[in-house]
């Protein structure tokens, strides 16, 4: 026989799970208990409706305890909630004072070395480079006379310029 069909039969014939005699005797605890209840509101709320305020004046500190429903509230306030409020304001400020003011202030320095730099690129880089095309087209402007297309003039300018270098080197 498997096992696990030979333990439910021994549960039902020892009187487990939900039925036997306990399950009965619950059942007729749970009826007193809630008779009980209603007939002692039915005392207390219909007739004699001073009973509430006479036990809560005699049992005040245990009248105030279930009142304020053991104070769960009250601690949970202090205990939790309270400190992370205090955690938020503080990170609230850390980011506000050092994350923002570390943005801020990186913002600030690229937008002045950016007009350094931009600054420095026009007068500097783009000064440089339009300095070597004017130059460029002054001598360009020079040079356009000389150049003819004709080789005879090309080979005169050539016997010119070794007898100014050779008129150089030798009287110096």
């Amino acid at each position: 026989m498997n096992e696990g069909v030979r333990l439910v039969q021994v549960a039902s014939e020892s009187g487990g799970g939900h039925g036997g005699p306990m399950a009965t005797i619950l059942i007729i605890i749970a009826i007193i208990v809630a008779l009980g209840g209603i007939g002692l509101a039915w005392q207390m709320y219909v007739r004699n409706t001073e009973m509430p305020k006479q036990l809560g004046a005699r049992f005040s500190v245990l009248h105030n305890l279930l009142l304020n429903k053991y104070y769960v509230d009250e601690i949970y306030q202090t205990l939790i909630v309270n400190p992370i409020y205090r955690l938020m304001d503080a990170l609230w400020k850390f980011d506000a004072d050092v994350v923002d003011g570390a943005v801020n202030g990186s913002s600030f320095i690229t937008l002045v070395s950016s007009r350094f730099s931009g600054f420095f690129d026009l007068r500097t880089v783009d000064g440089a480079v339009n300095g070597v095309a004017s130059v460029t087209r002054f001598t360009s402007q020079f040079l356009k006379f000389i150049q003819s297309g004709m080789v005879q003039n090309y080979l005169l300018v050539m016997f010119l310029g070794v007898f100014l270098m050779l008129s150089a080197y030798l009287f110096r």
